[in-house]
């Protein structure tokens, strides 16, 4: 049950991490396009690389 509880915080930490990093590009992209494309490309690439 302990471990179950665990992997729920961990799971929530990560969303939250995950849903930080995509505001984070959004401000990107509307202060500079180009930089806000390129980071977006790469924030692409590396989250299909963890599934």
């Amino acid at each position: 049950m302990a471990t179950n509880e665990g992997n729920g915080v961990v799971i929530g930490v990560k969303y939250r991490a995950l849903n930080s990093l995509q505001y984070l590009v959004q401000v990107i992209e509307e202060e500079d396009e180009e930089i806000g494309e390129a980071f977006a490309l790469w924030y692409d690439e590396s989250a299909l690389e963890e599934m």
